[in-house]
């Protein structure tokens, strides 16, 4: 029997359904032996015929049942090849190809090109603590900073409470996409989140202080101007200081 199978190779081959049934994976079983296992069989649409696994001369085959195949058998060397397919997904959150959408809420920009500083400061924060944490009151909080109709008047706890009313894995859905954002950040805006990195253990407030020193040319008053500028006008300019700085001290 011939079995045609397609897997995703990357992050960006990833659809809304399967981000979602996806999210559920890293919650349930991203500690576990069974998470590659738990996402090929999300991937291939294939099931496990559990009573039907049987040890021949040349090896031990798997029985499964796909829906067009029917039920059919590949050995066990076969089958990890196949999972060894999406190591990737381990290897770390990249861009998507969406913005996952939460019930209810404004989606922001897939890269974050209509937000402020201070939001993504905030949510940045708010993503720290999720991660430092797991309390999913956290991230509820990091959504309220993007998923929102105006920064400028929000609530975010008022706001964060009506997104814990969504699925858990829409939410979680949502934490998946800012990380590859994160790291789409990091290759475009190397001299900021390098520096960043290096100085990883400072608290938050002083970051957010040596940025806007980086940024205001002594004058503190431009501060709250600093901060309502678009983000990536903000990180442009600063990458470009630290660039020129870096390249001054090389001369």
């Amino acid at each position: 029997m011939e079995i045609h199978l397609t897997l995703p190779k990357k992050w960006s081959d990833i659809t809304p359904e399967q981000l979602r049934k996806l999210s559920m994976l890293f919650i349930r079983y991203q500690d576990k032996p069974e998470f590659l296992t738990r996402c090929f069989l999300l991937f291939s649409g294939w099931s496990i015929v559990r009573w039907r696994m049987w040890i021949k001369p040349d090896g031990l085959y798997f029985y499964f049942r796909e829906p067009k195949a029917g039920v059919f058998s590949i050995t066990s060397d076969l089958f990890r090849d196949l999972v060894n397919q999406i190591q990737w997904i381990t290897k770390g959150f990249q861009t998507l190809p969406f913005v996952p959408a939460l019930k209810g809420f404004r989606s922001p920009n897939l890269y974050l090109y209509n937000i402020t500083l201070e939001q993504f400061l905030m949510a940045e924060n708010f993503y720290n603590a999720f991660i430092e944490t797991g309390d999913f009151r956290k991230l509820d909080r990091l959504l309220a900073c993007l998923y929102c109709n105006s920064f400028e008047h929000l609530n975010v706890n008022k706001v964060a409470k009506t997104i814990g009313r969504r699925a858990i894995s829409d939410r979680y859905a949502c934490f998946i996409w800012f990380s590859g954002v994160k790291s789409w950040l990091s290759n475009k805006y190397p001299y900021i989140f390098s520096a960043s990195d290096s100085k990883e253990d400072a608290p938050p407030d002083a970051v957010v202080l040596n940025l806007l020193s980086s940024l205001n040319e002594g004058d503190i008053t431009r501060n709250g101007k600093i901060l309502k500028t678009r983000m990536h006008e903000a990180f442009h300019e600063l990458n470009n200081k630290i660039e020129y700085s870096k390249s001054i001290k090389h001369v």
